[in-house]
């Protein structure tokens, strides 16, 4: 009974498959039968006979033991049958198509741990469908690549020799097999080993490498292109590729010359962009990038001369590019994700795809691909992003436009917006009502119009007689509120930056020094905001370049700059527009403090890397002088001019890491620092901000990977510390503004740390604090999460943020924005 089953059952999936090509809708992928093993890290060759051989690879994700099995697919029947087994179970070994029909099987691992690169190969007789030890290689590989050269030998290179839990050895040697002896020989090594690369033969016969990593492990530093020469067996450098990049594809064209596309950047980032490679002259050229970024994708070269690229980590879109137009054009997607699977051109022009992995599960569905003449629809931009706008206002329109890059023609049903939050997006077209052409195209409009602050997301969902019907167009707006309380949009700056120093200038304008772009590389760019214009405008940079520095008004328009990664300060003069220096600190300070003193001395204290020094400078002379020791290293401390002329210094870092409670005061009469009342709490990266009422109010801060939460008040009358309010919200790194009623504004930072790990996050939190009754209420959130900016309270009572950077960017902000008390 059970074979009756069995055998009906395999008849009607006979049915099912030889009705596929007349059901099969164009440029799409369909479902066909599956392999009879799962597999991923085989491989897949077209054989001259038009079947195609499945080989090895792994049927579970850990790939406890590789399989020896190997399968053909027959396209006339659409079934996959078994064709023996190999010499050694297999898995990332090579594979190669020989001149007189035989397929090369060579190297791979034979074990999953550890997996040691096996040196044997064996070759596969379509005709006798047999396998057969051949010579093995001179050195054990997998995960090496392979190709065919002109004069039908086979050269291999790279890869991996042996990989244990502490190391993986690459490898640089290159060999040769000859077919006809069966035996291996060396090659011209290469410059550095490779893993990750490409191997494609040209049609003058020498042999183009690109891309791939010199070690293993993701992100890694990426290698450019090779060129090898089998007649003087050397190789030679190309010109630089656009982009260097490991797990990329490789495909020659029928032009002679060499597309390459995606793959993951040094960064271990996947990309969209792709590149062609000349032959002649040797030379790379950009061009029109892919829809979405790939690595680990399949590239076929269709009959017609244009490529097909599908899948790819994760990601089951499709697209064709097209040589002649060089354009690419979105088909129809796969039927399923597969991640490290196999694609093979058939001898009708359908491509076939199987295996591969999803959701850590080896498969062994596949699928096929049938390109003919139809629709394409290329929709650009994909996404669109709208700038801050106001609740309750109309965006300026952001067009679409739907190009028709197949061969027969495009009409839509329905073109509309779709998601959670449709209601504030709206589309006008020309697309519908009409049959566009091949190279035709129309257009779609779309205005964000937001009800409130925040951000906004939809879709703009495309319906068609194409392929993939509807392409969707990602959408994405940010409200705010234009009153009272709440944060609008400024005027962005010229330099994105951060740890920089913003300081009022006496004609009403903001001055921007130095900072950095958030790698290690400071600035010395300088810029100055006009509120009045909403405009800003560079002027001339400083002589150094300063981090984590102060900026400090001085009379008569003098502002002076010190520290910041220099010992070296100077000062820029706002009637001429100039800077000059300003003598030489005796310590090379940063994330120090500098306090304009009642006398019209200037005291720096502490700062990263220094010793206790204290100094001051003076204008009138511009020398410096030293000061009394402080009796504690500190940096990312604070400093508060006390209305008797002395100066409070609470809490910091030491040198060691360690976080300070404890706080001093300097004494510019006697030149003598005296013990400070101790916070109640540890803390750096807080605010201390002079109440009108002579008191200091600190605020927030941070030991460790502990953000406070906590703030208190300092009164001098009776030389203690006082609590007050709790914040909503910790800050730390943030910003604290005294307004013209007397609150104080906190802004953004650093609102909470992981422990365990590390991670930091930022929120848009704003609050303020009331004097009168201590307590903090928050107030409109701001537009951008940021740490490491500046605030500063303008002459028309409005508070101007500048750049700063957050936990989701590596990079600095440009942007700023202002609140509206």
């Amino acid at each position: 009974m059970m074979r009756l089953q069995a055998t009906v059952l395999t008849i009607g999936l006979l049915g099912i498959i030889a009705d596929l090509p007349a059901i099969a809708q164009t440029n799409s992928w369909i479902t066909i039968a599956p392999m009879t093993f799962p597999r991923t890290s085989y491989t897949l060759t077209s054989l001259a006979n038009g079947q195609v051989l499945a080989t090895g690879g792994c049927t579970d994700l850990s790939c406890v033991v590789p399989t020896s099995t190997t399968e053909i697919f027959n396209p006339t029947t659409g079934l996959w049958t078994g064709t023996g087994f190999l010499s050694n179970t297999r898995n990332q070994h090579t594979a190669t198509l020989l001149n007189d029909g035989r397929v090369l099987v060579a190297g791979g691992c034979i074990a999953s741990a550890p997996c040691t690169g096996t040196n044997t190969a064996e070759t596969y007789n379509p005709n006798t469908g047999s396998w057969s030890l051949t010579g093995s290689m001179i050195t054990g590989r997998y995960a090496a690549q392979m190709t065919r050269l002109n004069n039908g030998e086979v050269l291999v290179n790279g890869g991996i020799g042996i990989c244990n839990s502490s190391i993986c050895n690459t490898l640089a040697s290159v060999e040769i097999y000859n077919p006809t002896t069966g035996q291996w020989r060396t090659g011209a090594a290469m410059p550095q080993p490779r893993i990750g690369h490409t191997l494609t033969t040209l049609s003058d016969g020498r042999v183009l490498m690109t891309g791939g990593c010199v070690s293993t492990g993701l992100p890694c530093t990426t290698l450019d292109a090779a060129i090898y020469n089998p007649t003087t067996n050397t190789w030679s450098s190309t010109s630089p590729m656009t982009l260097k990049r490991t797990g990329a594809t490789a495909t020659l064209l029928t032009s002679g010359k060499v597309l390459v596309s995606g793959g993951l950047d040094s960064g271990g980032f996947s990309q969209k962009s792709a590149e062609i490679f000349d032959p002649v002259t040797g030379t790379w050229q950009a061009i029109t990038p892919m829809s979405v970024s790939r690595y680990n994708t399949l590239a076929t070269l269709l009959k017609d001369g244009r490529v097909l690229i599908a899948g790819g980590a994760s990601n089951t879109t499709s697209e064709i590019y097209d040589p002649t137009s060089g354009l690419w054009a979105l088909v129809g997607s796969l039927t399923t994700v597969r991640d490290n699977a196999k694609a093979a051109l058939l001898p009708n022009g359908n491509v076939l795809a199987a295996g591969g992995v999803q959701n850590n599960t080896p498969l062994s569905s596949a699928e096929v691909f049938t390109p003919a003449a139809g629709p394409l629809v290329e929709v650009k931009p994909t996404s669109l992003v709208f700038s801050y706008q106001a609740a309750q206002t109309v965006s300026s329109p952001q067009i679409v436009t739907i190009v028709n890059r197949g061969d027969g023609p495009l009409s839509f049903t329905s073109v509309g917006i779709t998601g959670t939050d449709a209601n504030v997006f709206s589309s006008s077209t020309t697309c519908l009502g009409v049959s566009i052409t091949p190279g035709g195209q129309c257009t779609v409009a779309v205005r964000f119009q937001p009800q409130a602050y925040g951000i906004r997301n939809a879709s703009l969902s495309l319906q068609n007689n194409a392929p993939n019907s509807p392409q969707l167009v990602s959408l994405q707006g940010f409200g705010y509120v234009d009153g009272p309380n709440n944060w609008a949009p400024a005027a962005k700056m010229k330099q994105a930056r951060q740890n920089h120093t913003a300081t009022l200038l006496p004609t009403g304008e903001l001055l921007v020094v130095g900072g950095n772009t958030g790698g290690s590389a400071f600035l010395n760019t300088v810029e100055i905001y006009n509120y009045l214009t909403d405009q800003w405008k560079a002027i001339a940079p400083m002589t150094f370049a300063r981090s984590n520095h102060t900026a400090t008004l001085l009379p008569q328009g003098i502002v002076l700059v010190t520290g910041g990664g220099s010992n070296q300060a100077e000062r820029y003069n706002t009637a001429t527009k100039t800077w000059s220096l300003a003598g030489t600190m005796s310590v090379n300070r940063s994330n120090q403090t500098a306090t304009l003193l009642k006398n019209g001395l200037v005291l720096v204290a502490g700062g990263s890397n220094t010793t206790t020094v204290a100094e001051l400078y003076n204008p009138q002379t511009n020398t410096w002088s030293p000061a009394a020791a402080m009796a504690v290293q500190r940096s990312k401390h604070t400093a508060s001019l006390l209305s008797d002329g002395r100066v409070l210094v609470a809490g910091g870092v030491t040198p060691q890491g360690a976080t300070l409670n404890s706080s001093e005061i300097y004494d510019p009469q006697t030149n003598q620092w005296q013990p400070g009342p101790n916070l109640s709490i540890a803390r750096y990266d807080h605010t201390a901000t002079t109440l009108p009422n002579g008191q200091i109010l600190v605020v927030g801060g941070r030991d460790g990977q502990q953000v406070r939460l906590s703030t208190e008040l300092y009164d001098p009358t009776q030389n203690k510390w006082l609590p007050t309010g709790t914040l909503k919200i910790g800050h730390a790194d943030h910003t604290a503004s005294l307004l013209l009623d007397g609150t104080v504004l906190v802004a953004g930072g650093i609102n909470s740390c992981e422990s365990e790990f590390g991670f930091c996050f930022n929120f848009p939190v704003a609050e303020r604090y009331n004097p009168r009754t201590g307590i903090w209420s928050l107030t409109g959130s701001l537009l951008l999460p940021r740490n490491a900016h500046t605030a500063t309270l303008l002459p028309n009572n409005q508070v101007l943020i500048t750049g700063g950077i957050n936990a989701d960017s590596p990079f600095a902000f440009s942007s700023t924005e202002k609140y509206k008390p």
